[in-house]
């Protein structure tokens, strides 16, 4: 009798803890994404007024871009059930359509309901936002306004990843 107990309590223990294993991955993700817009706010409230305001801007930009770019590797991995698998942007299929332009963001869901498309397009939009709020920095000619319009868009692509639409 003892004996099953102890059985009965390690099943029960396990199947929890078994249960539990998703809920964290997702919660996970769902932290890393919130790192995420976190750092992109902190882009955006930079205002690129001298010298040293601008190498921060430029900072801040890098270390976002690494973690964007962790971010996308990840999420990857883990949309391809561990398979081999291509980049976020090549996950649409022949025949099957990007997502429309006019598309506009619903509510915030969780990372993992987010459709492969849908993460794909903002992904690579506030990447190359990024990428070219860098090389604004780099240039050393680009006025205020417009590094931090550039600023404000790779947070609004940020935001918007997680909300599809319905």
């Amino acid at each position: 009798m003892m004996r099953a107990c102890g059985l009965a309590f390690m099943l029960t223990l396990m199947l929890a803890v078994g249960a539990a294993i998703p809920a964290t991955a997702q919660s996970f993700r769902d932290a890393d994404y919130e790192t995420l817009l976190r750092q992109a706010r902190a882009l955006a409230t930079i205002e690129p007024t001298d010298d040293e305001s601008r190498q921060l801007m430029r900072a801040t930009a890098v270390t976002l871009a690494d973690r964007l770019k962790r971010f996308t590797i990840a999420e990857t991995e883990e949309r391809a059930d561990d398979k081999v698998s291509a980049p976020p942007e090549a996950s649409l299929r022949p025949g099957q359509g990007e997502v429309e332009e006019s598309a506009t963001p619903g509510d915030r869901e969780e990372v993992d309901d987010i459709p492969n498309p849908w993460f794909a397009r903002y992904v690579t939009v506030a990447r190359e936002e990024l990428r070219d709020l860098i090389t604004l920095l780099d240039g050393g000619s680009a006025s205020a306004a417009d590094l931090m319009l550039k600023a404000d868009s790779v947070e609004l692509h940020l935001r918007d990843l997680a909300r599809p639409p319905e």
